[in-house]
């Protein structure tokens, strides 16, 4: 007889995406609460936007960044969700992405205890 088990639904890459996207407005909302400056509300983001995505692929990962950038560009860099795509947004954009990207896989390391030497 097998015992295996099923995996739990927050394992699943496309539930944990909309968690990641969930949290994201619950940190917008926050920081708004606390009246965080505009980088301490990106600097947020993006670390919880990554913490979010530890252990799910790369494309999910930097498709979270996106989201955050836009959620970001929309209602803490500009007013009333107005995206603009000037330079120094495309900076943020990428930086976003990567940034999430880099979180995650930290978070993932330091869970799976790979982020140490010994």
């Amino acid at each position: 007889m097998s015992t295996r088990t099923r995996p739990q639904l927050v394992e699943e890459p496309g539930v944990r995406f909309g968690i990641a996207n969930v949290l994201i407005v619950v940190v917008l909302l926050a920081a708004a609460a606390v009246h965080l400056t505009g980088r301490q509300t990106e600097v947020v983001t993006v670390t919880v936007a990554g913490l979010a995505c530890s252990g799910l692929s790369l494309l999910v990962t930097a498709s979270v960044g996106v989201v955050a950038w836009a959620m970001v560009t929309g209602f803490v860099v500009n007013d009333h969700g107005v995206l603009t795509v000037g330079h120094s947004d495309l900076f943020r954009l990428a930086a976003f992405a990567l940034l999430t990207g880099a979180v995650a896989l930290a978070a993932r390391r330091a869970l799976n205890g790979t982020g140490s030497r010994a």
